[in-house]
């Protein structure tokens, strides 16, 4: 497992854009939205872009889309971008936000790659 956010183990920021200007910083993570990923695809000096993806079509267009984490936060969306990413052998991670690491266990139960601490995302630029 991943974490992101523990000041103890590397970690580089996530930078969240709310919109096409925000694709500028790098290691960018945005919620689900197409012109979001086809700008961010086209960026080669920004090729890692995470997706905060609401629903099980999201998390299969997030991952073919090159998406490096792909961020979750509902247990049964969870369990069963798991289960896919097994299955089709996702180059995307599993990931959840969380605000510190006290769920890690139940975390990895449910199959989760990346632990990312709120802390870690840059919210504004």
């Amino acid at each position: 497992m991943q974490f992101i956010g523990v000041d103890y183990i590397k970690y580089e920021k996530l930078n969240f854009a709310h919109d096409l200007a925000g694709l500028k910083q790098k290691n960018v993570l945005f919620k689900f939205d197409e012109n979001l990923i086809r700008a961010a695809k086209n960026d080669a000096n920004n090729p890692n872009f995470s997706i905060v993806c609401a629903d099980e079509n999201e998390v299969l267009l997030a991952n073919a889309a090159g998406a490096k984490f792909i961020v979750l936060q509902n247990e049964n969306l969870i369990k069963w971008a798991v289960k896919m990413a097994e299955f089709y052998l996702f180059d995307a991670k599993i990931a959840i936000i969380a605000n510190d690491t006290n769920c890690t266990k139940t975390f990895a139960n449910w199959g989760v790659d990346c632990i990312i601490l709120r802390s870690a995302i840059n919210l504004g630029f």
